[in-house]
């Protein structure tokens, strides 16, 4: 069985210094649920589990112990994605976050994004962005960009979340989306940058969405804590030899398989470690 107590002490690990109650209602789980968790007394379900995966970036393989893959990255605030073509002086907020199954560079980071210019291009408001800038940039690709502006004869530097639309040896040519008017869908625009002002671009390389993610996925499979009881019963012998990432996408596709039927023998298991061992190499 999966240990509430390590449960309770990961869920500790990504809540932090903020409090518990104001964690849960950020991912909108009910206080009470929440707390029981919190304390070792149960396992959250399925669909909460997605929640904090969507919000937070973690992943419940990560949570239920399944995996020991998960870093740490500074949180650099938010990024604007709005307000006319998306650009305004940065907020900083600082902390760090957990992301789980993510091998970092030493210089990722994460970003919120804050408004609607993304969304055409999967990313909404509220997202959690994260940036790496030692992968190289790429056209069509979403980048974090800061710039140099001068207003009433000061210098600025601001930030957003751009579509890097084209690159010549003199400027970036970026791409944004203005708000939807009416029933007509958001329009893009272009935004030409000089390369001698901006100071910094990244390619974003992982997004989680958080507001407008839906709660009921395609792929959603509902907390069913007898087959989890099975999976783990089932992977007893691989537990010592089996890389984690691949033991928890064994994990995912056994509990899948046992949902519809909990007619799941060895045999199964050796097909599926197979199938996974074909596709990791």
């Amino acid at each position: 069985m999966i240990d509430s107590r390590l449960f309770s002490e990961r869920l500790r690990e990504i809540v932090g210094t903020e409090a518990a109650t104001r964690f849960a209602k950020e991912v909108g789980i009910p206080d009470s649920t929440f707390s029981r968790a919190f304390n070792g007394k149960e396992i959250l379900n399925w669909e909460h589990l997605e929640r904090i995966e969507r919000i937070k970036g973690v992943s419940p393989a990560w949570l239920l112990g399944l995996t020991d893959k998960c870093s740490q990255l500074p949180l650099n605030g938010f990024a604007s994605c709005g307000l006319a073509q998306g650009w305004f002086s940065e907020q900083k907020t600082g902390g760090t976050v957990l992301i789980a199954d993510y091998d970092p560079r030493p210089d990722d980071f994460a970003v919120y994004a804050k408004g609607e210019s993304m969304r055409p291009a999967g990313i909404e408001n509220g997202a959690l962005c994260i940036v790496a800038p030692s992968s190289p940039i790429r056209t069509g690709k979403p980048v974090f960009v800061r710039a140099e502006f001068f207003n009433k004869g000061k210098r600025q530097e601001i930030g957003s979340i751009k579509l890097l639309d084209s690159d010549d040896s003199d400027s970036f040519r970026l791409r944004g989306w203005l708000p939807a008017v009416g029933e007509t869908g958001q329009s893009p625009f272009f935004d030409i940058r000089p390369k001698s002002a901006v100071l910094f671009i990244a390619p974003v390389v992982r997004v989680y969405n958080i507001a407008k993610a839906p709660l009921n996925r395609s792929d959603s499979v509902p907390y069913n804590k007898r087959a989890v009881e099975i999976c783990l019963n089932l992977l007893k012998p691989y537990y010592g030899g089996t890389n984690s990432d691949r033991l928890a996408t064994l994990f995912d596709i056994l509990y899948r398989k046992i949902q519809k039927s909990e007619n799941v023998d060895w045999n199964t298991v050796a097909e599926i470690m197979s199938e996974v061992s074909d596709k990791a190499e």
